[in-house]
C-alpha cells in the first residue's frame, strides 16, 4: 500500500504540485525574482538578464563601495567586481597580514590586488580563483 501512495504522489512531488505557497502576509505567493535588494539609502541597483528566471545582480557604485573601508567591513574592488572579504580578514587567513586593508573601499582595488598591495609580486593565480568565494555584486557604472 505503502509503494502505492509513493507511486501516486511521487510525480506530484517532482514536478512541484504539492508544493504551499509562502504566506507573506499579502495575496499570493512571493516571487524571489522579483525581489529588488535596496540597501542604505537605494544606491543599490539590479540589472536585467532578459532570460526567465534569470538571477538579477545587484550593483553599487563607488560612493557606497567607499564606505566598506575597515577591517570590520572591508569591500574590496577588483576588475568591476564587488568582493566582501570581511570574514577572511576576521578569520585572520590572509598570507599577508593586513595589506589586505589597503584595498578596503577603494577605487584602485584592481591594481593594488594585482601588485600585491603594491610590492609588486602578483598574486598566485589560485588567489584569484580563492577571491571568487567572496565575490557579492559588480561595479555600477
Amino acid at each position: 500500500m505503502k509503494y502505492i501512495i509513493l507511486a501516486l504522489f511521487l510525480p506530484l512531488l517532482l514536478t512541484g504540485c504539492l508544493k504551499s505557497p509562502i504566506d507573506n502576509g499579502n495575496e499570493g505567493p512571493v516571487d524571489v525574482r522579483n525581489i529588488n535588494e535596496e540597501v542604505d539609502n537605494g544606491e543599490t541597483s539590479e540589472t536585467d538578464n532578459s532570460e526567465p528566471g534569470a538571477v538579477k545582480q545587484v550593483e553599487y557604485d563607488l560612493a557606497e563601495i567607499a564606505k566598506h573601508n575597515s577591517a570590520e567591513d572591508c569591500w574590496l574592488l577588483i576588475n568591476d567586481k564587488v568582493y566582501d572579504v570581511t570574514p577572511y580578514i576576521a578569520d585572520a587567513k590572509h598570507p599577508g597580514g593586513a595589506a589586505i586593508l589597503k584595498g578596503c573601499g577603494q577605487a584602485n582595488g584592481t591594481e593594488l590586488f594585482a601588485s600585491q598591495g603594491g610590492n609588486g609580486q602578483d598574486h598566485p593565480e589560485k588567489a584569484y580563483g580563492y577571491l571568487e568565494n567572496f565575490f557579492f555584486a559588480n561595479l555600477k557604472k
